[in-house]
């Protein structure tokens, strides 16, 4: 009723996964490199199996990906990378999952991601998620968007400082209690 078990996938570049990613948007797949980790622990509960939990932590980090589709532009993106970590608990015979804590940063941009899903299996799940993007300055931001995908805005110089915070709150069962609400700060950003 109990177990642990640790995944770790230390440096290695995905060259090594190229004929799995032939198909994909991916090229130039040796000049990417990809760490991983993902800790789970399973807590049977003997008394009430409906607490039967697992829980999970990682983290994920990946560097110098390079990618095209026409979709996103007629030229590849070169040099992507980012960091991510998870932290949650997946409660499988209660049908809830809770991700206490997910952050992604991106070129000097950090997100944050709390999130509860429960009535899993259902058509429309319940869900609760807050995402919160740290305040940066504007140019930060500008820079965070890949060069070919916005051509149209190099050589801007901005000012000001952008973030954001998302809530968001829906129980298909209860619909007169969903709660909607965000601030997203590009209107603290001016061109200079």
């Amino acid at each position: 009723r109990e177990g642990e078990l640790k995944l770790v996938a230390a440096r290695f570049d995905l060259g090594q996964l190229a004929p799995i990613l032939a198909k994909t948007p991916v090229i130039d797949p040796g000049q990417a490199q990809v760490d991983a980790r993902l800790d789970l622990a399973y807590h049977g509960d003997a008394i009430d199996p409906l607490h039967d939990a697992l829980d999970f932590d990682g983290s994920f980090h990946l560097s110098g990906l390079s990618a095209f589709s026409p979709a996103l532009g007629p030229e590849p993106l070169r040099g992507l990378g980012f960091d991510a970590r998870v932290k949650g608990r997946l409660e499988p015979k209660a049908r809830t999952v809770r991700i206490e804590s997910a952050t992604v940063d991106y070129s000097g941009v950090h997100a944050a991601l709390a999130l509860e899903a429960s009535k899993l299996g259902r058509k429309l799940p319940a869900f609760k998620a807050h995402l919160v993007v740290k305040p940066v300055p504007c140019q930060v931001a500008l820079r965070a968007i890949p060069e070919e995908l916005s051509p149209a805005l190099q050589g801007f110089k901005l000012a000001g400082t952008f973030g954001g915070d998302v809530r968001v709150e829906i129980d298909p069962d209860d619909l007169e209690k969903m709660e909607l609400s965000s601030r997203i700060g590009i209107d603290g950003c001016t061109v200079l």
